[in-house]
């Protein structure tokens, strides 16, 4: 249950309390169940005695309400806060916090800022003072106090923004009765928690954090001063009692100053030297409150590092310590670099030096000393490669460097020695062979050359030139130096290569008939597209694929005359390797010649003449190269017709019905007949 008082209820209660007080007031005593009291007068300090000090992360000192320097602290509203000790509170089912709050500026639309959370750090469930605008399921605004309990959430909400650049006490009070919210004194709201304790009850996990909520949300920004913290629930004159006189404790704190140390940073890895100053003797320790202490002295060594690491450190006066300081030693990893430099090159060439950072943070810095008295520097840029031409003005051995620094000052390196020369060196070209084979390289540009199997040692293979290699059957690179006065240029690397020959199934006829239509087909089964096809028919007919992807192709091809024919296929691929079939066909000639033809211009008969006959029986007029010789005679023996042509034949249109003779003389055969001519 939650309960709102308008604001004209809250001025009758507070005159109704402030006279009921005249009756109670010696019921107050504010060192009753005192657990933590901070008055944040330059530093976090537990004035209650029992130094629950606490930890300041980014906060910083500010003047309080009454104008007072460094006496409360100011929260960004990003990532400062207070954590002190939770142990004496999750300790506790009933508890009080008291606090003032300064408003420079409301919180935004939809949001939340904590000025005091106790809780779990991996969960939501905490208990705390909150201001909040139109925030969370039930759309909170204004202050807001409660939290989780095991039986459920309690929540109190004024339902209205306060005033900005307005100080504000607030306190809260809890016990298993239920919880009340208290703004300047005055009972502002109450809830039920139903008698069970607090959902962190008991968690030694649990965190309590000042302008933070538990769960590292919900920032303040804002001024938060003198925090107060009780083991049990304040009664209403109690908490008008620190609003009106302030805090509870009076246990004078001894201030100690906390040291000053920088962050550090290093690259790679290694150690480092921590500083501290302000103070004469000094802790350091290896976390922020309890853990190890690692030393006492100044300055601490640290031991060898390989990841960012966190120290702290304490100052000590007259044997209280102060609150620890933090010092992060942040271990950047240097670049990696990787360059591409020439190892040889001739006076006045311009040479190429290239840089390529792999890791590391941009931007980057680049500097380059050639070796010879020559520096070349680039400023910060985000490239992460770059690369700059020199020319040597002289000959000799030089070391060039390339360095490359990171944003964090990391550094990487890397060095080449370089050969400078004035011979020219040789020129070659590379060379090719199928299958296997010896070849003639042959060098330009010199007068003495010098033929290695490696581009640095190895062994002298030939000094002359042309260099004839041994067989091959391989790809293998040969390297040639020009020598000038005794002095060798660099080697220049020649390859030759072997590419195999391509293999090939060919299917070709084995025999024919003159006009038949055959069939040639190849298949290639390995070598390198694309291909050309040379097909040889040995009858003086060649056909000619140029070069095609395909790995199969087929071409018909008659022969027009009898005879033994070699049929020739090459292939040949696009590295000019070749490979080729060979078939021997045999083609003979089946001749037809009829005995009847019909002088009645209707086509069918017509014409007296020599015919082939293929394989599929189709007669086809004899048009081949062998000598033809065709005389008609009548049946007196008179010559009436004759001709060299086959394809011309005769027709019988110049002579009557009736029985006529033939001689035909085809190449070395002779052929003698009748023939009816009808009508």
């Amino acid at each position: 249950m939650i309960t709102h008082l308008a604001p004209m209820t809250r001025i009758l209660v507070i005159l109704f309390l402030s006279t009921s007080y005249f009756n109670s007031i010696a019921q107050v005593n504010l060192q009753n169940g005192l657990v933590a009291c901070y008055a944040f007068s330059g530093n976090a300090y537990d004035g209650s005695g029992n130094n629950y000090n606490g930890t300041v992360n980014g906060a910083v000192l500010t003047q309080d309400r009454f104008g007072n320097a460094n006496s409360a602290y100011q929260f960004n509203g990003s990532n400062s806060f207070i954590s002190i000790p939770s142990a004496p509170i999750v300790a506790n089912r009933n508890f009080t916090v008291s606090a003032w709050a300064y408003l420079p500026v409301a919180p935004s639309f939809n949001s939340s800022e904590t000025v005091f959370s106790v809780g779990n750090t991996s969960d939501p469930y905490h208990h705390g003072i909150t201001l909040t605008n139109n925030y969370g399921g039930a759309a909170f605004t204004g202050w807001t106090m409660g939290g989780f309990n095991e039986s459920g959430a309690t929540a109190i909400t004024t339902n209205f923004l306060p005033s900005i650049n307005t100080w504000y006490h607030l306190v809260l009070t809890r016990d298993d009765s239920g919880e009340i919210m208290y703004i300047n004194g005055v009972n502002s709201g109450t809830g039920t928690n139903g008698g069970s304790p607090p959902y962190y009850y008991q968690n030694s996990a649990a965190v309590a954090l000042i302008g933070l909520r538990a769960s590292d949300i919900q920032p303040f920004n804002g001024v938060i001063d003198d925090i107060t913290i009780y083991n049990r629930a304040l009664t209403p004159p109690e908490v008008l009692s620190l609003f009106q006189n302030g805090l509870g404790c009076s246990v004078a704190v001894p201030i100690t100053p906390p040291p000053a140390a920088n962050n550090v940073s290093l690259c790679g890895k290694g150690s480092v030297k921590l500083t501290a100053t302000g103070g004469t003797l000094y802790r350091w320790y290896d976390a922020l409150t309890g853990g190890n202490l690692l030393y006492q002295g100044n300055p601490f060594i640290t031991p060898e590092l390989q990841t960012t690491t966190s120290y702290f450190v304490a100052n000590v006066v007259t044997g209280v310590e102060s609150a620890r300081v933090k010092i992060v030693v942040t271990i950047f990893p240097n670049p990696v670099l990787t360059c591409t430099f020439p190892s040889y090159g001739l006076t006045q060439d311009s040479l190429s030096f290239s840089t390529s950072v792999n890791s590391g943070s941009s931007p980057f810095s680049y500097s380059f000393d050639f070796g010879d008295d020559t520096k070349l520097a680039a400023s910060p840029i985000g490239q992460t490669g770059v690369g700059v031409l020199h020319a040597y003005s002289k000959d000799g051995n030089f070391i060039a460097q390339a360095t490359v620094t990171d944003i964090n000052g990391c550094q990487a390196s890397c060095s080449q020695n370089i050969t400078i020369q004035i011979e020219p060196l040789p020129v070659v070209n590379d060379a090719s062979l199928c299958e296997k084979g010896s070849v003639k390289l042959t060098a330009t540009g010199g007068t003495l050359y010098r033929w290695y199997d490696a581009l640095t040692g190895g062994n002298l293979l030939y000094q002359g030139n042309p260099f004839i290699t041994p067989e091959l059957q391989t790809t293998t690179s040969y390297f040639v130096a020009n020598v000038v006065t005794g002095i060798e240029s660099a080697r220049v690397k020649v390859v030759v290569t072997i590419f195999p020959n391509p293999v090939l199934t060919c299917t070709f006829p084995s025999y024919g008939l003159t006009q038949d239509s055959l069939s040639f087909s190849t298949s290639v089964n390995s070598g390198f597209p694309p291909f050309g096809y040379t097909f040889d028919f040995g009858d003086g007919t060649k056909l000619i694929t140029n070069q095609v992807d395909q790995t199969s192709v087929g071409v018909l091809h008659g022969y027009i005359q009898d005879g033994d024919f070699t049929a020739h296929l090459t292939v040949t691929d696009i590295n000019g390797c070749q490979a080729s079939c060979t078939q021997n066909i045999p083609i003979r000639i089946e001749i037809f010649i009829p005995n009847v033809i019909t002088a009645d211009n209707d086509n069918l008969n017509r014409i007296f003449t020599v015919f082939t006959v293929n394989s599929r029986k189709k007669y086809i007029i004899y048009n081949g190269k062998q000598l033809f010789t065709m005389t008609i005679l009548n049946r007196w023996g008179r010559e009436i017709f004759t001709t060299t042509s086959p394809t011309q034949g005769w027709d019988g249109s110049d002579v009557d019905s009736g029985t006529y003779y033939y001689s035909i003389k085809l190449g070395s055969y002779n052929y003698r007949g009748w023939v009816s001519v009808i009508r």
